[in-house]
């Protein structure tokens, strides 16, 4: 069953802004679209949080079903010292690089896991043998505990104000935004399809709205083999007091944000 984990409630008079930034998928990240968010961010004077809403880490040498690599290397007994622990090391590296970078401008940091990072959580239940488990840890890797950066498991929950859902996502297809909301019963943000999609839905005494968030990742990462596609690059803002809240979807076209009064970012 998936968990809720609660971020403190705005007080009196306050307004909390969260900045909410999915499908980075390290070395294939757009860094125009987190460039635009950490300057819009600066300029923010609000308190400000930051939700990093899964595949942060792409972890490309432990996907099992399609990386020949990784069956190759199984049958090594030196494997998990020459590969798979590099490997790990290797996203670690960059994952620290890139937070000691973004959390600067953040009251509050949290990390989701993402279907990509669930990789590693694969590999350690059927093919890494206990011995080596320790060297495979994300707390402890990206400094976690130190950092403050809270982390929360793959399909679980991040509640903003009570009334605002955000979870990096489990479904796709054309059912995706219905089938998030209908589990939450909240309006819910999440990533996983790399596409900006709003729908609201009817409720008894409210309506609640599902979105698809855009993607912080390149477009055409080499997975993709140049193939079209429908997604969009961008991030999310829940501005929220303890009466209302605001999401603002921004999306990045041509490496540009046309923000307010027409100004370009």
């Amino acid at each position: 069953m998936a968990k809720i984990y609660k971020v403190k409630k705005p007080t009196r008079n306050e307004v909390q802004s969260w900045y909410i930034l999915s499908d980075i998928h390290d070395k294939h990240y757009h860094k125009p679209t987190v460039d635009i968010m950490m300057k819009m961010a600066k300029q923010n004077k609000n308190w400000k949080g930051l939700i990093i809403n899964g595949d942060l880490l792409d972890m490309e040498e432990f996907m099992k079903s399609k990386n020949p690599d990784y069956k190759r290397n199984l049958k090594n007994q030196f494997s998990i010292e020459d590969y798979f622990i590099p490997a790990f090391e290797k996203s670690m590296k960059w994952g620290n690089t890139f937070l000691d970078v973004i959390v600067s401008e953040f009251d509050e940091v949290i990390y989701l896991l993402g279907n990509h990072e669930v990789r590693v959580t694969e590999f350690l239940k059927a093919d890494c043998p206990a011995e080596y488990r320790h060297n495979f840890s994300f707390e402890k890797g990206l400094h976690l505990q130190e950092r403050g950066i809270k982390l929360i498991q793959y399909n679980d929950f991040v509640e903003i104000g009570g009334r605002v859902m955000v979870t990096h996502g489990v479904y796709h297809g054309t059912s995706a935004v219905k089938n998030h909301t209908a589990v939450t019963g909240k309006t819910t943000l999440f990533g996983y399809v790399h596409q900006y999609e709003l729908k609201s839905f009817r409720q008894v005494g409210d309506t609640i709205v599902g979105i698809s968030l855009p993607c912080a990742c390149s477009m055409n990462p080499y997975y993709m083999r140049n193939k079209p596609n429908n997604w969009t690059n961008g991030f999310a803002i829940v501005h929220i007091n303890r009466k209302y809240y605001y999401i603002d979807v921004k999306t990045i076209w041509d490496d540009t944000l046309i923000g307010e009064s027409g100004k370009v970012i």
